[in-house]
């Protein structure tokens, strides 16, 4: 039930002792829990980390633990378990885990003589998770709670929870940063990520949109000058979901990513009791049409799949929020928009390449690049815009259009995602109907302005640090 360090061990340092890089999200966690046992006011007490499974979450919590152990030792009660295996192995639930670590400290909860932090896994594996913690956090002013879970239970449980008490901070699949610093212990550059997407973003038009990434240009270069450039193609393939990494080769990274989105249909998504388990194969086909489509409507999947078009649009709200799909609704009024389809996205890039080698594709290298890069933009703005609930990104529905138009609480930017050379023609034929500040085409092409200072070609060496 409990995980002592020896078993945690392998979520911090590789077999040779050597330790993980720690992401943002370990700083965040590690400041709410520091703050609380150093006498803070008014501080949160309760952390929940969701995330896609794979995405590092066990992670975060085994460092946190250590960090924990090595400052604050014997002068705090520490716990860590997985609830899942709790509920697996021996058959039992969280009130009871929690009952029985109150009996082995000896206190009461109410009345605790040091503090206690309690750090949960898989917190989804009880139904019950949400109220029994809510509980314990109103009656025990002395305990800490950390836990992580699916995001798909999460987000259906008890809408209160991060406004009243918890601070939530999701855990995504890594960036291209986040990887390097991961996996190969290549810092980015202070500041360079805000820099970046401020210029691209928040500039008053593409002259200075171009002139500030510009300005850039010895930080990028600096940055890729350490980086093996081989492992840009890597990340787009694999990189992205830590846990697969520990895998020897590409076909074992892929039969490791779709076991684990295995356990996602049957596990998260049936736990909450939406459909019945015959629509258990037809999720994962579902998946399987998406990763070689670009746009599709929820009719023709209907028709694709033999389910109802309710059945398909409900698979698909709970795979958004399993954040195994990232959704781009259409741009337009909510009237206009309704009546064309949603683009939808794999979260990690990986998932839809781990469907491509399983499955086959008709298409060529070039399209399934094109789609896998187009993943990786999709998770930058779901991160920059979507989850800080801070503008908000669609598509260009029409022929020849933009793949993304990002609209800001004053502007709107038409964005074209490609790899090789791209030239800006779908970005204009967006820009003719819909009023924006200026377009961006992401690309291998070199960073220039076009002549009709309009255009900004953007490098994935630049774009790929934004995120």
């Amino acid at each position: 039930m409990a995980l002592g360090k020896a078993r945690l061990r392998k979520y911090v340092a590789t077999s040779g002792g050597k330790t993980y890089a720690k992401r943002n999200i370990y700083i965040k966690t590690w400041k709410y829990v520091d703050d609380f046992l150093s006498g803070a006011e008014d501080v949160k007490r309760w952390v929940i980390i969701p995330g896609l499974r794979g995405t590092g979450k066990t992670t975060i919590l085994a460092q946190t633990f250590y960090e924990l152990t090595a400052k604050y030792g014997d002068r705090i009660n520490l716990l860590y378990f997985s609830l899942n295996e709790a509920v697996d192995t021996l058959g039992t639930d969280l009130t009871s885990v929690l009952a029985e670590y109150e009996r082995l400290i000896g206190e009461s909860y109410e009345v605790l003589s040091k503090p206690t932090v309690i750090m949960i896994d898989e917190v989804q594996s009880d139904p019950k998770w949400a109220p029994v913690l809510k509980a314990l956090h109103e009656r025990a002013s002395q305990v800490f709670l950390v836990c992580s879970g699916s995001s798909a239970v999460h987000l259906q449980d008890d809408a209160d929870i991060p406004g009243r008490r918890a601070a939530v901070e999701r855990l995504y699949p890594m960036n291209l940063t986040e990887f390097e610093m991961v996996h190969h212990d290549k810092y980015p550059e202070r500041g360079l990520k805000d820099e970046l997407k401020n210029a691209l973003y928040y500039s008053n038009d593409a002259a200075q949109c171009y002139e500030r990434l510009l300005d850039l240009k010895n930080t990028v270069d600096k940055y890729w000058a350490k980086i093996d450039r081989s492992s840009w193609r890597f990340y787009v393939y694999a990189g992205s979901l830590p846990f697969a990494l520990k895998e020897k080769t590409l076909a074992d990274v892929y039969d490791a990513v779709l076991s684990s989105v295995d356990k996602v249909i049957s596990r998260d998504i049936q736990q909450l009791g939406r459909f019945k388990p015959e629509t258990t194969p037809v999720i994962k086909r579902l998946l399987y049409v998406l990763a070689e489509s670009d746009v599709i409507s929820n009719n023709k999947l209907s028709d694709i799949l033999g389910v109802t078009p309710v059945t398909v649009a409900e698979i698909l709200d709970v795979l958004v929020k399993a954040e195994l799909l990232v959704r781009i609704p259409p741009y337009g009024s909510q009237a206009s928009a309704v009546k064309k389809p949603s683009k939808y996205l794999f979260m990690s890039s990986v998932v839809r390449a781990a469907f491509f080698h399983m499955a086959g594709s008709s298409a060529t290298v070039a399209t399934r690049e094109g789609r896998l890069y187009e993943d990786i933009a999709g998770l930058h703005y779901y991160r920059s815009f979507d989850a800080l609930k801070y503008g908000n990104v669609s598509y260009d529905s029409s022929e020849g259009s933009a793949d993304f138009i990002v609209k800001l609480p004053n502007s709107r930017i038409a964005i074209e995602i490609g790899r090789g050379s791209k030239s800006s023609r779908q970005v204009r034929e967006t820009m003719k109907r819909i009023e924006c500040k200026y377009g961006l085409v992401i690309c291998d092409d070199a960073l220039t302005l076009s002549k009709d200072r309009t255009v900004i070609h953007v490098p994935w060496d630049y774009f790929s640090l934004a995120g």
